[in-house]
């Protein structure tokens, strides 16, 4: 359901030009940083390939952090104006406070390997969290993560045709999710976390 919903909003918007493809792309990542997961990183790399000239490159990057930002504020929002029962708050907080990193700090993380889902909810939840520290982490890490995917698909374009680089770039990010997500499940596992 996902990637199809992904699709519609792609067909929907991406015959509009550079215009069309920034708003697939805020769409999407404002979804999956609202909802639920898109594989954001997929469209971005097809999004970029529609124009891959670094202007368009750093315009996508920028979208992609702006729509994080308002995702995950939105959510924020939401969940804040919401009564939030006192046990999923204490579940949410033991859930943090069981991550090596237990700080805003997570949120950069949170860019490579997805340990903590609907960031705006556990901000709404954490008090202990600062805003703008979140929203600073979550910019950083989304400027940082995106610039490098742009950076290997420029890579990948210059030894590869451009479909051929797209799909090299989309397997080398699949592969290192696959990997990140891998390496979640086994230390969830080895604490207990999940059988």
């Amino acid at each position: 359901m996902n990637t199809s919903l992904g699709d519609i909003i792609y067909s929907t918007f991406g015959d509009y030009g550079d215009l069309g493809v920034v708003l697939c792309i805020f769409l999407i990542f404002l979804i999956d940083s609202m909802l639920f997961p898109m594989l954001p990183e997929v469209f971005f790399i097809l999004g970029y390939n529609y124009n891959p000239v670094p202007e368009f490159g750093v315009m996508l990057v920028l979208t992609a952090m702006l729509a994080e930002l308002t995702g995950s504020f939105s959510l924020y929002c939401l969940v804040k104006h919401v009564k939030i029962p006192a046990r999923v708050e204490k579940i949410a907080d033991s859930y943090i406070k069981f991550l090596m990193v237990s700080s805003e700090k997570v949120l950069l993380l949170n860019r490579i390997t997805h340990m903590v889902p609907y960031v705006g909810a556990f901000m709404a939840i954490i008090s202990k969290w600062s805003l703008k520290k979140c929203a600073a982490y979550i910019a950083i890490g989304s400027v940082l993560k995106y610039t490098v995917i742009l950076m290997a698909s420029n890579f990948f374009l210059g030894f590869f045709s451009g479909t051929m680089a797209t799909i090299v770039t989309m397997g080398v990010i699949v592969t290192a999710l696959c990997i990140c997500t891998a390496y979640s499940i086994y230390n969830k596992k080895k604490l207990g976390m999940i059988e």
